[in-house]
């Protein structure tokens, strides 16, 4: 690249740049958050797929203030066929 490129912009030009090339590098180099792992289940459920229905109304028995019509559901694609897949 030809350096009279560079000489054609005004010395404002040159600082504004320069600063935003900075501030971009402070952001990539700047300090990481490091975080914990996520717990996506914390206890194990042991549980077959037709006493599922019975786990979630238990679990939802204890919560007080749910709303109306705001439980849980399990929409079963096939009812007649709920039972548990052999998933490679």
């Amino acid at each position: 690249m030809n350096l009279n490129f560079f000489k054609s912009f005004s010395i404002g030009y040159k600082i504004t740049g320069f600063i935003i090339i900075l501030l971009i590098g402070v952001l990539f180099l700047g300090p990481v958050e490091k975080f914990d792992s996520p717990v996506l289940l914390e206890t194990d459920i042991d549980i077959t797929l037709t006493e599922l229905d019975q786990f979630i109304s238990a679990k939802e028995s204890k919560i007080i203030d749910l709303k109306p019509d705001n439980q849980a559901r399990v929409i079963w694609a096939n009812p007649e066929k709920n039972k548990k897949l052999n998933m490679p």
